[in-house]
């Protein structure tokens, strides 16, 4: 090659060169390309999608209406909400977790949120339902809304699964397969887990609505606690408590659990051929304070809401049956010396005696606690001692209902004054109590020692 040659080809070389480098660049350049897309995207809002199961739904039958939230910080949603037009109620949401994978080039995958909520209509025409809405990190965001025409009750077509336009029933051998996941809303015996067993009863008082109160034992003893309950049902679906009357109780001390029906968790129990939306308005640890057969009166309740009274202020009113309690006094064979009829329960004695050295004529200080299960009784016996003089003591009590029982204890400040010099024994402090637990009397003791005078 002349040398004219190999000068022409250096340039020729060079933009080659430049070109491979160009070339060997940009895989990098379109990662770094990519990785700033998708870090701009990281950041983005959730993806909401609303559906509903039917857009033409009947009076007091349930539909559901759904808020899906996709995104990576989708799981982080929370405090979901459904604006409703007038005269609609709704029970949830119901929030479930979920993940999609798609298979292309490459695999991906997503995960996110949905609440479903139970909704019913109470009155016949056409009705924009929603916005739904979520709150995710500090933001709320909003979904679309649905419209939807409600036919008046029996007026809506039969359903059909979806794999089945003929009617023709599912497929033989795959019960379930091709199941509509919308229609466990129309299938109330599904849609929510069991009611617990207290929510159950064989018989409706009232076809629309009633109130069950019921007392458990049914036969106790003087002092010993039972608990009460009352339960609202109704047959059109949710309803809110209005203008209560609480049931009579004189011969009754009441430590109430439940007051009202707010943030209590409303119950599908079947009776019958019905569905019933059951909720305890009432739970009270009651202790009787006489023997006979007591009386706890009746409650009475409005229960509010389009499908039972819209626009009667009282709601439609319902009051229970009176409960009747029979108490006896625990068996007079083998009762204890002291026993003090009330005193019912499982308990323990404890006591601190402060100074134990003193001068002829001073006070001491005895700090007796009482704790234990059932009806703490509200004073104790000193022990009688020659040289020892008490005074009335200083209470102090927490006693709270626990389960279906009281528990606390109550601590009892006595001052004791020495008259007497040498070792002077201050005795002990005895409980006779009946256990109903056991079935038998038992004695709770805390000894106090001796003081030197």
């Amino acid at each position: 090659m002349s040398r004219a040659s190999q000068t022409s080809a250096w340039p020729r070389a060079a933009a080659l060169a430049a070109h491979l480098r160009l070339a060997s660049a940009l895989p990098v350049l379109s990662s770094l390309t990519c990785v700033a897309l998708y870090g701009s995207t990281a950041a983005a809002a959730p993806a909401l999608r609303t559906s509903v199961s039917t857009r033409h739904a009947e009076v007091n039958v349930p539909f559901s209406i759904e808020l899906s939230v996709m995104g990576d910080d989708a799981e982080r949603g929370g405090a979901f909400r459904l604006i409703l037009p007038r005269g609609f109620e709704m029970s949830g949401p119901r929030i479930a977790t979920y993940r999609s994978f798609s298979i292309g080039r490459t695999m991906q995958q997503s995960s996110g949120l949905r609440a479903t909520w139970r909704v019913v209509a109470s009155k016949p025409g056409t009705y924009t339902i929603g916005p739904p809405s979520v709150q995710v990190g500090s933001k709320r965001y909003t979904g679309d809304t649905v419209k939807i025409e409600v036919l008046p009750a029996g007026s809506g077509p039969r359903r059909r699964a979806p794999f089945d336009p003929f009617g023709l029933g599912a497929p033989p051998g795959f019960p379930g397969l091709f199941d509509d996941p919308d229609d466990d809303l129309n299938n109330d015996d599904d849609l929510f887990p069991p009611a617990p067993e207290e929510f159950r009863t064989d018989k409706a008082l009232d076809p629309l609505a009633f109130i069950r109160a019921t007392a458990t034992p049914q036969t106790v003893v003087v002092g010993e606690p039972l608990i009460y309950r009352a339960y609202a049902y109704g047959a059109r679906g949710p309803f809110n408590e209005l203008k209560s009357n609480e049931p009579t109780r004189a011969d009754f001390l009441a430590y109430p659990i439940v007051e009202n029906s707010m943030g209590q968790d409303s119950h599908r129990v079947r009776i019958g051929d019905t569905v019933f939306t059951a909720v305890k308005i009432r739970e009270t640890v009651m202790v009787p304070i006489k023997t006979g057969d007591l009386v706890i009166g009746p409650i009475s309740m409005g229960f509010g809401g389009s499908s039972y009274a819209y626009g009667i202020g009282r709601g439609l009113n319902r009051e229970s049956a009176a409960v009747h309690v029979k108490v006896i006094e625990p068996p007079a064979a083998g009762r204890p010396v002291g026993y003090t009829l009330g005193d019912v329960g499982n308990f323990v004695l404890k006591a601190r005696v402060e100074p134990r050295v003193v001068e002829q004529g001073d006070s001491v200080s005895v700090v007796v606690r009482l704790e234990g299960q059932g009806n703490l009784p509200a004073a104790l016996k000193p022990p009688q001692q020659n040289g020892v003089e008490w005074l009335e003591p200083n209470v102090q009590e927490q006693i709270d209902p626990s389960g279906s029982s009281l528990g606390g204890w109550r601590r009892f400040s006595y001052t004791a004054r020495i008259t007497k010099s040498g070792e002077v024994e201050l005795g002990s402090f005895k409980l006779p109590y009946w256990n109903p637990a056991t079935k038998r009397y038992e004695t709770a003791q805390a000894d106090l020692g001796s003081v030197r005078v």
